[in-house]
């Protein structure tokens, strides 16, 4: 009797792991774990300017990371078909930018730097722009290869793999550098509190 017991509590285990499982395989679920469990990079005081890649823009144009040198700068790493996380972050980082005050926003942008370079291209990024609304004097929104966004992913501390068909499995980090490239503050997403990334940017708002 206790041994048919045991069996009957076995195959009850499995079929409850399967299910989790089974659970944990879509996008959102994913993202939302990976999102709890990321432990941001510790900030160094080097700078992110020092790498020496070269990013496209969805105007079509290239750029070097140092070229961001002057002002605030808030860095999001994201994907255009993200079903939910990413234009959930977009639209905290617009709302964070229309609660700035007007001196700290007006040396502070913002950049978007894509996951998904094989399909993001200049064209898909500038529809995603298009459709989150946001103001190209504000917004700057990237593209690089696959290594140099890995390298990027490595040094912020932002985790993100391949999912099901299209989809990333991806953290939801918000850094914010200074006017040198310097890591200053990062962030698990933002939701309602935006107040401690109003209070880095505006502290190195003369950085």
């Amino acid at each position: 009797m206790s041994l048919r017991c045991c069996g009957v509590g076995l195959i009850v285990s499995l079929v409850v792991l399967t299910l989790l499982t089974s659970t944990f395989d879509r996008h959102e679920d994913r993202t939302n774990l990976l999102a709890m469990v990321t432990s941001p990079a510790v900030p160094s005081g080097e700078s992110l300017y020092q790498l020496p890649s070269v990013w496209t823009t969805d105007a079509g144009s290239r750029l070097k990371l140092e070229q961001l040198k002057g002002g605030p700068r808030v860095l999001a790493m994201m994907f255009t078909h993200c079903p939910s996380l990413c234009p959930t972050l977009v639209r905290d980082l617009k709302a964070l930018d229309a609660a700035m005050p007007a001196k700290t926003r007006a040396t502070t942008k913002y950049v978007l730097v894509t996951i998904d370079p094989d399909h993001d291209d200049a064209t898909a990024l500038h529809e995603f722009r298009t459709h989150m609304g946001l103001d190209p004097r504000r917004f700057l929104l990237l593209r690089g290869n696959a290594h140099d966004t890995q390298e990027l992913a490595a040094v912020l501390g932002f985790n993100y793999g391949k999912g099901d068909g299209r989809n990333y499995t991806h953290s939801n980090l918000v850094t914010v550098l200074d006017g040198q490239g310097a890591i200053v503050h990062q962030q698990i997403g933002l939701g309602t509190d935006l107040s401690r990334t109003m209070a880095t940017i505006q502290e190195n708002r003369a950085r």
